[in-house]
């Protein structure tokens, strides 16, 4: 099955489900020591966490292999994931949402700065979610509009 390009958007956007994904394409494979690290690299609670990790396996981005154990979906998945968000910022641009697309970027890049352990790279996320960029792209999101082609003029966001 083709992942679905505007949530693998928001997955690729998003620090919690990086992170996690981040852990099981590593090998952990414990629901428990995942919502721990989450939890502690990303300052939220386990519970937080733990719902993230059941999100992710509920659209088939990992697979629950036993009681509190995961794994990765299987060969290629995260490839079609990013093949599937990689599409839909084409077809942002194709259809002249150039700064929707390079938002979009700019989120994925902030998402994998905000889960790493490198203080530096926590700061540059951080900016992202600071900036003018940071602001269009919580709009988009709060409206469910990420990775469609925006109804209105998203500079009034920033």
């Amino acid at each position: 099955m083709q992942p679905n390009a505007i949530q693998a958007l928001i997955v690729l956007t998003d620090p919690l489900c990086v992170f996690t994904l981040d852990l099981v394409h590593d090998g952990v494979t414990s629901e428990a020591e995942i919502a721990r690290r989450v939890a502690e690299r990303l300052g939220v609670s386990e519970r937080r966490s733990v719902s993230v990790l059941d999100g992710l396996a509920g659209i088939g981005y990992v697979s629950r292999t036993s009681l509190g154990r995961v794994e990765p979906r299987g060969p290629g998945h995260l490839g079609a994931v990013i093949d599937a968000a990689l599409d839909q910022l084409d077809l942002l641009r194709a259809v002249g949402e150039e700064e929707h697309a390079l938002d979009c970027v700019e989120a994925i890049d902030a998402a994998w700065n905000t889960r790493s352990d490198d203080p530096g790279r926590r700061v540059l996320g951080a900016l992202f979610r600071s900036s003018p960029a940071g602001a269009r792209f919580r709009a988009r999101c709060a409206e469910h509009t990420l990775g469609q082609p925006w109804p209105g003029d998203a500079s009034e966001v920033a």
